[in-house]
């Protein structure tokens, strides 16, 4: 009775200890988003390019405008509609982006925490959301808050609620999980159409694997059933949205509008692959080996740990040398410069790009083991393999802690650390609990110290602060200067009652000035005017006497062609030079590579 009493005491003390890590960690989670948001603040985004979008579209939407009638969009409705919501109740200003922005960001971090935390502890858990949040505060278009695309960020967090509810619905054997799963699966559809396949793909995986785990009594037709009036809402909502007004039908980024088959023809194929679809054998084998290279230098690290824990000097020397190199890197002396440079190289340990194949070696041996076993476990192991894998398909060649990949890669690297763990607990396989715990502990710390310093948001590269009537937000120095003039003007021709076009991009300032774009095509890159839809766009424009257009020096590098009217819309420019005539200029319009914003002022030409 003594020994059975002493094994009670001993199991609720470790769930004691366990409960109050998780809190903890919360309590981290939490500090982090704090410290970044605060750190960051206003420096998200991009006026220039796709921000701009991401700004104006709702606001054209509180306006009564309708998405894909009278605006272009190419994804799906659920973001653009709740961002208008907001704006109707709250008012069209940056500040609502902001609070937004924000709000998606922690719940996506804390929603990561509760999926990790059933596979891992609370400081590996915690490790897998510092890094969400690391790679969603950054001062860039690809963040959380003012991102490329707002669709990308709720698909992300939608999707991720379906992979908490399915696996919530395995563990707890819960309906209605499995029924909210549908639902999250129907409205990830209608963000991002590679976040709804993932989710349809991890629900289907599910719903005919689970009857097999022993714990499990619903039979696979019970289980099919509870998920379709979540699933088939968002299909039918994609299907009468795209007969009611043209809504693009998004297969990856493709689609079957003329305007999105000619970007995918001209440009998209190669923007696909450059993002990271793309299948090289001999970049997969070096993808792989780096991987295995980092789960090889994680196990020599536990080994060292071991043997330095027995020559107490060893630490005090590391963090002496740590403290010395931090002061020779401040104080920009060459050889701690030359150092950090090469120390970036280090980026595969903590973050190895071979991630998506991981996941496909985690799929394999954690079904192989389900069948085996027939284990929840084992079979949540493979439905987040499955979840990573068809989410991160789109930059499987190319999963880095930033830039387009960081939408895709947050389950990638929860399988990462999970793996990461299990390595670390076989290099210790030999110490005691107590040890172990420690041991994950400080790993999990220097992990995050590590990555930390690899992505951290780095705001003076949007230096210069822009404020408008609609919020601040930081952004260069050029567009700093010239936006409050370019505003000025537009907010002058209003007033007289005459209309201004952008051109190709900047749609932020359709947003400042609170005036709507005189086309449905209120941004011009590579492929988004298909050569036989310019005709139209030229009759839109004459429609609406458009008295003025502001052409910026935007390079569209990323799309092979460099400048509207030179590489691309070649019609259009020509019928724009025939009818509107050069009349000044904000800054010095030059269209070189790297030269500092400007823009042309054409007036239409007196007939």
């Amino acid at each position: 009775m003594h020994v059975a009493h002493q094994g009670v005491s001993s199991d609720l003390s470790r769930i004691t200890v366990e409960v109050r890590g998780e809190w903890i960690a919360r309590l981290a989670i939490l500090a982090v988003f704090a410290v970044l948001t605060i750190y960051t603040w206003a420096h998200w985004g991009d006026v220039d390019v796709d921000s701009g979008r991401e700004m104006y579209v709702p606001a054209a939407l509180a306006r009564g405008k309708v998405l894909y009638r009278d605006l272009w969009y190419p994804y799906g409705p659920l973001a653009p509609y709740l961002l208008a919501g907001l704006f109707r109740w709250f008012g069209a200003s940056l500040y609502t982006l902001y609070a937004f922005g924000l709000t998606t960001t922690l719940g996506f971090a804390l929603l990561l925490f509760e999926v990790s935390r059933r596979f891992l502890p609370p400081a590996p858990a915690f490790l897998v959301s510092f890094c969400a949040l690391m790679q969603g505060l950054q001062a860039d278009i690809f963040d959380y808050v003012v991102p490329y695309s707002y669709s990308a960020t709720v698909g992300s967090l939608i999707g991720m609620a379906c992979l908490y509810f399915v696996l919530r619905s395995l563990f707890a054997v819960s309906r209605l999980s499995l029924f909210t799963a549908g639902w999250c699966a129907g409205l990830a559809l209608m963000c991002k159409p590679e976040f709804g396949f993932a989710c349809y793909a991890t629900l289907v995986f599910a719903v005919i694997a689970s009857p097999r785990v022993a714990s499990q009594t619903r039979p696979t037709l019970r289980n099919a059933l509870l998920c379709v009036p979540g699933l088939g809402a968002g299909l039918i909502a994609y299907v009468w949205m795209g007969i009611q007004y043209g809504a693009p039908m998004l297969l990856m980024e493709g689609a079957f509008r003329s305007q999105t088959r000619y970007f995918m023809q001209a440009y998209g194929a190669q923007w696909i692959a450059d993002h990271g679809l793309r299948l090289r054998p001999a970049e997969i084998l070096h993808s792989v080996a780096l991987v295995g290279l980092s789960l090889l230098v994680w196990y020599g690290i536990v080994h060292f740990v071991r043997w330095a824990t027995r020559r107490r000097w060893v630490f005090w020397c590391l963090i002496g040398s740590g403290f010395l190199a931090a002061a020779a890197r401040a104080m920009k002396l060459p050889f701690a410069v030359a150092l950090y440079t090469y120390w970036h190289a280090s980026e595969f340990v903590v973050f190895p790009s071979g991630m998506f194949w991981l996941a496909c070696g985690v799929f394999f041996w954690a079904t192989r083991a389900f069948l085996r076993q027939g284990d929840a476990a084992s079979l949540g192991t493979a439905i987040i393999s499955v979840y990573a894998m068809t989410a991160g398909i789109r930059v499987m060649a190319e999963v880095m802690p930033r830039d387009y990949a960081i939408f895709y890669n947050s389950a990638l690297f929860l399988l990462f650390v999970m793996t990461l763990v299990r390595v670390i607990g076989r290099a210790a396989a030999a110490w005691l609990p107590a040890a172990k715990g420690r041991l994950n502990l400080s790993l999990a710390c220097l992990h995050a110290v590590w990555l930390g310093l690899l992505i951290a948001p780095y705001p003076k590269s949007l230096p210069s602060k822009l404020a408008t009537s609609r919020g601040v937000i930081y952004t260069r120095p050029a567009e700093a200067q010239l936006f409050p003039r370019i505003i000025s003007f537009i907010d002058g021709r209003k007033a007289e009652g005459r209309t201004v076009m952008v051109l190709p991009e900047v749609t932020s300032l359709y947003f400042f000035t609170g005036t709507d774009a005189p086309t449905r095509w209120y941004y011009l890159h590579p492929g988004v005017l298909a050569p036989d839809e310019e005709d139209e766009c030229i009759a839109q424009i004459e429609r609406q006497k458009v008295d003025f257009i502001l052409l910026s020096n935007r390079r569209t590098a990323e799309y092979g062609s460099n400048y509207f009217g030179l590489d691309y819309n070649q019609r259009l420019y020509r019928w724009i030079g025939t009818n509107y005539e050069v009349v000044g200029q904000f800054g010095e319009f030059v269209r070189e590579k790297d030269r500092p914003f400007a823009m042309l002022i054409y007036r239409r030409r007196q007939r």
